[in-house]
């Protein structure tokens, strides 16, 4: 009986210790997967932690890339913009030109006249003032006749009648506001304004020579106390002063040749007209105003 007691008692204690060790192994295999299951969970963690760090640098470079690329663009359009600003206005700056043509003048008046062919030179100075228009005074010397019916009163106090010619040198100073626009291989322009004339010489010859060589020539803007001609030994017949309207229009080529076409009008009356001058004409039935008018074309080069 003692011995199936004491056999009993061994047989628990052993199903006791195995469960015991079943248990403390179960623990420390729990423990483990514990620790697995962290760590794995630690190296996911970092893994993420580095692929975001990795996607924010490469964000970072690209950005600094689109900048730079950016900045590039930038710069090269404004270098495309300021070459086609040149390209486009390359007359957009100061130019002095030289001019020279021919001119055909008249008179508008009572008196006959024929339109006869002069010649001129001059300078220009053409002044921007924005895209499409631009200041430009001139300076030009012109050579002009004209064909009259010249009536005068010889040194008899006879009126007389002859044909005869107008030889007249101007210095002539106009100031023109000038308008242009780009169009093939310039700009044409459109340009008017005042004209001041000074009358520097002139002399009317009468074209009989015979004629011409008993009473010679008559000045038309100096007086001549010897003149054969009464009314003309005290004052000169013309004005040296007048201002004119004037109107041309043209083409300038980008490598500096210059074409135009002019129109000139006298606004004041060419005669100088004294009281008794003007009594005289009118008692005889003459004009007493006269007119210039002239066409002239220019060939011209800018600097």
């Amino acid at each position: 009986m003692k011995r199936i007691i004491l056999g009993c008692a061994a047989a628990i204690l052993g199903s006791t210790f195995i469960g015991a060790q079943q248990t403390v192994e179960e623990a420390i295999m729990s423990e483990n997967e514990g620790r697995i299951i962290l760590y794995k969970h630690t190296n996911e963690t970092d893994e993420a932690t580095e692929v975001a760090e990795v996607k924010e640098v490469k964000k970072e470079v690209n950005e600094e890339k689109d900048e730079k690329k950016a900045k590039k663009e930038k710069a090269r359009r404004a270098i495309e913009d300021d070459d086609e600003n040149d390209l486009k206005s390359p007359s957009r700056t100061l130019l002095l030109g030289v001019t020279a043509g021919a001119n055909m003048t008249t008179y508008l008046g009572d008196r006959n006249s024929q339109m006869g062919l002069g010649g001129q030179i001059g300078i220009n100075c053409d002044v921007p003032v924005n895209d499409n228009f631009s200041i430009m005074p001139e300076l030009i010397f012109a050579y002009r006749t004209v064909g009259v019916d010249n009536i005068t009163w010889d040194n008899k106090n006879d009126l007389v009648k002859m044909e005869s010619t107008d030889k007249l040198i101007y210095m002539l100073v106009p100031i023109n506001v000038k308008w242009s626009t780009e169009a093939g291989p310039g700009r044409p322009f459109i340009a008017a304004g005042p004209m001041i004339s000074v009358g520097l010489f002139g002399k009317n010859t009468v074209n009989d020579s015979k004629v011409d060589a008993e009473r010679g020539d008559m000045l038309l803007f100096q007086s001549d106390p010897n003149s054969y001609y009464i009314e003309h030994r005290e004052e000169p017949p013309y004005n040296n002063l007048d201002l004119l309207a004037n109107v041309k229009a043209g083409y300038d080529f980008d490598f500096g040749l210059s074409v135009s076409l002019g129109f000139q009008y006298g606004i004041f009356n060419m005669y100088k007209m004294t009281d008794e001058r003007e009594l005289r004409h009118k008692e005889s039935g003459l004009d007493t105003s006269q007119n210039s008018m002239t066409f002239s074309f220019s060939l011209g080069y800018n600097f």
